[in-house]
């Protein structure tokens, strides 16, 4: 089987030829980059009121339950940022807490691998 060459012109008849592979490559790099930086999860209608506290700020609170978050934290072979991860996490667990009707949310623990449980409360204003 052939393999199709592309040729580019570069000034002063300098030519440069890239095999099938590596624009196939460099498309695929280019896709997973983009997706990487992409924010998969949205926010339900009063998650926004949902706050992240710590266990001593939620002592007079009732305890509804708990959630688990997970998202993906990598895609192909490329990480995802462990900002953005965390940030979808908390969205997820804040979309739970409100569907549990709860407004508070306690971190328990730090997220591994894509997930992350939370407590939930529900705490007077």
């Amino acid at each position: 089987m052939t393999a199709l060459l592309f040729q580019f012109r570069q000034p002063a008849g300098v030519t440069m030829q890239l095999g099938n592979n590596s624009i196939f490559i460099s498309v695929l790099t280019l896709v997973f980059i983009t997706l990487g930086g992409c924010t998969w999860v949205k926010p339900i209608e009063n998650a926004d009121s949902v706050s992240l506290a710590s266990l001593t700020e939620v002592e007079n609170c009732a305890r509804l339950g708990t959630t688990t978050s997970s998202v993906k934290d990598q895609i192909g072979w490329f990480n995802r940022g462990e900002e953005k991860v965390a940030t979808e996490l908390l969205t997820l667990a804040q979309n739970a807490a409100t569907a549990m009707g709860g407004n508070r949310l306690v971190a328990n623990g730090e997220p591994t691998e894509g997930s992350q449980q939370f407590i939930v409360f529900s705490c007077a204003d």
